[in-house]
């Protein structure tokens, strides 16, 4: 899409204008876009929040997701900076279904998880807004 382009004339329900952005992706983010179910989370970072600790960290966080066997469901997880706001990062990962999502959250929470079980990174407290 030509970034000089107006926006389409109808915006989805609850739009009020259109957003573009460029990310500076840390690996091929095909597999994920292409996979069943795409999530796009985006995450913005705290004031208190040193960029290169969570670089690190989103680099590690990713090894570990990308650990997680085919077989259940998760394709690929990949990473990248916003470029008009370095303070933002956009994560993709992509899914099998919904349920296979739904299913690997609930995990975390019961500490379950494969992501529990291989790392003791402590992600939430940089850019959730918790205390560090």
């Amino acid at each position: 899409m030509d970034a000089s382009a107006e926006p389409p004339a109808v915006l989805p329900a609850g739009c009020t204008e259109e957003y573009k952005i460029h990310i500076h992706l840390q690996c091929e983010p095909f597999t994920a876009i292409d996979a069943p179910l795409t999530e796009i989370v985006v995450w913005k970072l705290k004031e208190h929040a040193k960029k290169e600790v969570v670089e690190e960290l989103l680099t590690g966080l990713m090894k570990i997701v990308n650990a997680i066997p085919r077989s259940e469901g998760m394709h690929k997880a990949g990473w990248g900076s916003v470029l008009e706001d370095e303070r933002q990062y956009i994560v993709m990962i992509g899914w099998d279904t919904m349920e296979v999502c739904y299913t690997l959250a609930r995990s975390v929470e019961s500490g379950t998880d494969h992501i529990t079980r291989r790392s003791t990174l402590q992600l939430p407290t940089l850019w959730m807004g918790g205390h560090s």
